[in-house]
């Protein structure tokens, strides 16, 4: 402030010495007054923005270091450009101190401090009789584990608190529906850090649970119209319960289809949204179609789906385990997608030699040891594109936006119903920063100049490590990679799976996850037909008997190992013992215009097309052309919702 006021008074002698030596005749015959701004500091204080809240972070044992959003307003400021980063106390669990500088036009400083807290572990839950069993691990730093208990859909109350990861009680009463949670404690010094939630159980909600139809007497008189670019298997134990509880409907359009379910509309894929649209315009609504992420919440915006909660009871103990994800979906408090079930949206896929004559760790056993975080797969790319010529980590179209989401934060979120644009999140920008590195190194391959080509074949020949473009359905099928095991004699255990790497700032394995569910067509009048087949869906998914059977199916159909098809099922349970949490990205249901898949410029699969494969833009850059549209776009459809 001193050497501002020194230099005011030098500027207002020179004024005034200019002013004294003008001749007379030059002075000006009316007097003005002159302004004069001089930003003659570094500019505005650093500590006049607005900052971010900074989320709770797990202890490591290692520095933590979260990111900070900035705010001048309307504009995130920009690391490195605009401020720095310094951390202090950021390792151990307590309280940690980030201090942000100002640089360039911006000065001063602003200490923000967050939270280390213990790790979020994973609850296990059995149930032999009256013995209730239940287990979890081990978290760092936790010196005390608080269980809770919810009887039958009440408040939860503390069970026990324990130095144990493992707590059984025969003193609850079977008549009752048990649902279990726990958290680690680190007491230190008198103070307590408290850990988050596990995801809640409830034992034996699989093994000693039953399910049963809700309505078994309903009239299904006529075939269900499905509208789709695929026929649906009518041959599937959900088929089968249909025709035995329900028979097979009397009626339906199509003279063809007597003696099944469904009355099929071939529509092809890119016209299936104009197709429907017209048949629910021309009163000739389908009944059912295929729900798509990349038209949810759009198409109901639009009007082509109303929701189930008329027809189905979600309040049914069957959609205990689904209803968290089922509550991500709910628009307008309203249920539009009934879902009971999930798979992977993409695995990675590797042969085990590949590996091993690479000289590098499993990855599935890195996994289980909590072990595989982005850093582990980096290091692993970079030693195995070092072993021989046109080495790459891996291949895939997808395998860009499933990694992305493993911070846990997708481009577009669907929160309480409405959309929320994250493509400022410091999460977003970490994992494009990882993408971009993969891709300034040439670890991945280069599909954009290839001819747009997966080409499996570099994968079977050992120079791609991981094929990583789908779910399970990559591994089956006529071209499926169980064809190449089977071509060239390699041992049952050589094609293994591991799920995508998680975000090394992150406790929880976050993963990009798939489902198949039914929108309920607007204009549809065949409510039972709907009602009945959703439910024998859900019924057959909880029953043991049929998951036992179906795995016996795709082990003789497609030679499956016990060690990857359990591994699958295990972490796509939806009873909380899977080690991870599923995500899910809505930035392809915003409509085609801006979120076409087909079309590599539209504005949403710019974002990471034009980072992660051809690397033309940097992600600031993307985000200064892309954002002002997307953003526009989230906001029109948050007004309408």
């Amino acid at each position: 402030m001193k050497r501002f006021r020194k230099l005011a008074a030098v500027v207002s002698a020179l004024m005034i010495a200019t002013a004294a030596a003008m001749p007379t005749s030059a002075a000006p015959a009316q007097t003005e007054t002159y302004s004069v701004e001089c930003e003659l500091l570094a500019g505005t204080s650093i500590s006049k923005m607005k900052f971010g809240k900074i989320d709770p972070q797990a202890y490591t044992g290692k520095t933590v270091k979260p990111g900070v959003t900035v705010k001048n307003g309307s504009t995130t400021l920009v690391e490195g450009k605009d401020y720095t980063l310094s951390y202090k106390n950021n390792v151990k669990i307590g309280t940690a101190t980030v201090t942000v500088k100002g640089k360039g036009k911006y000065s001063g400083s602003k200490k923000l401090t967050f939270k280390i807290i213990p790790g979020t572990t994973t609850l296990k839950a059995s149930q032999s009789g009256k013995k209730i069993s239940l287990s979890w691990g081990k978290v760092s730093g936790a010196t005390t584990y608080q269980l809770y208990y919810s009887v039958n859909g009440g408040k939860f109350k503390l069970l026990t608190a324990t130095n144990k990861t493992s707590f059984s009680t025969s003193k609850l009463s079977t008549k009752n529906k048990y649902t279990f949670k726990v958290r680690a404690l680190s007491k230190k010094n008198g103070k307590t850090s408290y850990g988050g939630w596990s995801k809640t159980v409830s034992p034996g909600s699989s093994a000693s649970y039953t399910p049963t139809l809700d309505n078994p007497n309903l009239k299904v008189n006529k075939r269900i119209k499905w509208m789709s670019w695929y026929e649906i298997d009518e041959t599937t134990p959900q088929a089968q319960l249909f025709k035995e509880t329900y028979g097979v409907p009397a009626t339906g359009d199509d003279p063809y289809r007597d003696g099944r379910i469904f009355d099929f509309i071939n529509v092809a894929y890119p016209e299936r949204y104009d197709k429907l649209a017209t048949a629910i315009s021309a009163g000739d609504s389908p009944d059912l179609f295929p729900f798509d992420i990349s038209d949810y919440p759009y198409g109901v915006l639009k009007g082509r789906y109303q929701p189930l909660d008329s027809i189905i009871d979600f309040s049914s103990p069957k959609w205990d385990n689904s209803r968290d994800i089922m509550n991500q979906f709910k628009i307008g408090g309203k249920n539009y997608c009934a879902i009971y079930e999930i798979s992977f949206s993409s695995l990675m896929y590797y042969r085990k030699s590949v590996i091993e004559e690479a000289g590098l760790s499993d990855p599935r056993k890195l996994f289980e040891q909590g072990k595989w975080t982005w850093d582990a797969f980096l290091d692993m790319a970079r030693k195995f594109q070092k072993s021989g010529d046109n080495k790459y980590v891996m291949v895939g179209y997808t395998s860009d936006s499933n990694l992305l989401v493993t911070t846990g934060t997708p481009i577009i979120s669907l929160e309480n119903g409405k959309l929320v644009n994250n493509m400022q999140s410091d999460n977003v920008k970490r994992a494009m920063d990882f993408l971009s590195t993969l891709q300034s190194e040439n670890l991945r391959y280069p599909l954009h100049e290839m001819g747009w080509s997966l080409n499996k074949k570099l994968w079977a020949q050992g120079n791609v490590l991981f094929y990583a473009d789908g779910g399970s359905w990559e591994y089956e099928g006529d071209s499926g990679l169980w064809k190449f095991a089977e071509r060239f004699d390699w041992a049952d255990d050589e094609i293994c799976v591991v799920p995508y790497p998680k975000d090394p700032q992150s406790d929880k394995y976050y993963q990009n996850m798939y489902f198949e569910a039914y929108m309920w067509c607007k204009g549809s009048t065949n409510k039972n037909g709907v009602a009945a087949w959703i439910d024998c869906g859900v019924t057959t998914a909880l029953d043991p008997k049929t998951t036992a059977g179906t795995k016996e199916l795709l082990k003789d159909r497609y030679n499956w190992t016990d060690y990857n098809l359990d591994f699958i099922y295990s972490q796509t349970s939806l009873d909380g013992s899977s080690m991870l949490t599923p995500v899910f990205e809505f930035k392809n249901g915003i409509g085609t215009d801006i979120a076409n898949a087909g079309d590599l410029d539209s504005p949403v699969m710019a974002l990471t097309t034009k980072v992660a494969l051809t690397g033309d833009m940097t992600y600031d850059q993307v985000c200064n052309e892309y954002f002002a549209v997307i953003d526009a776009r989230v906001k029109e459809i948050n007004e309408k919702l």
